[in-house]
């Protein structure tokens, strides 16, 4: 069974984060000052996983890259910032990554829920999700999916 993640550090600043998340060992989010640990999947998570990144990656537009929950995906709000791992995320575009692990303007987010983090999914993350995709250009991905 799948568990929602907890909250492991109190409110932080945004380089705080940075710099712990640099040398952790396990992955975790950033949403208004809180650090909170990355839950662990399960199997059907994981395929469904695969399934979407491997029909997304030959149908991708030009200049558009398909990461993971591997890469970090920076949502900048009005006077907020969060950091998550979206299962799949594309970017389009010739805007270098912000670092080797972080990217920002996001085209395409996809979060596969689970019962453990559905709420956090259904509310934090589909708002700060629809901020994230305000950045991109429609014109890459018009059409495609």
């Amino acid at each position: 069974m799948r568990h929602q993640a907890i909250q492991i550090i109190d409110t932080v600043t945004e380089e705080e984060y940075l710099h712990y998340e640099s040398t952790a060992t396990i992955r975790h989010e950033y949403y208004s000052g809180y650090v909170v640990a990355m839950a662990s999947g399960s199997a059907n998570h994981n395929k469904i996983t695969l399934n979407l990144t491997t029909l997304l990656h030959g149908n991708l537009p030009e200049r558009c890259e398909l990461y993971s929950s591997d890469m970090r995906l920076r949502v900048k709000r009005q006077k907020e910032v969060s950091y998550r791992y979206p299962d799949v995320w594309v970017r389009c575009g010739n805007d270098p990554l912000t670092t080797e692990t972080t990217g920002e303007d996001a085209c395409l987010i996809i979060e596969v829920m689970s019962h453990g983090t559905r709420t956090v999914d259904e509310t934090y993350k589909v708002t700060e999700y629809a901020q994230a995709l305000r950045h991109c250009n429609g014109e890459y991905l018009n059409g495609r999916f």
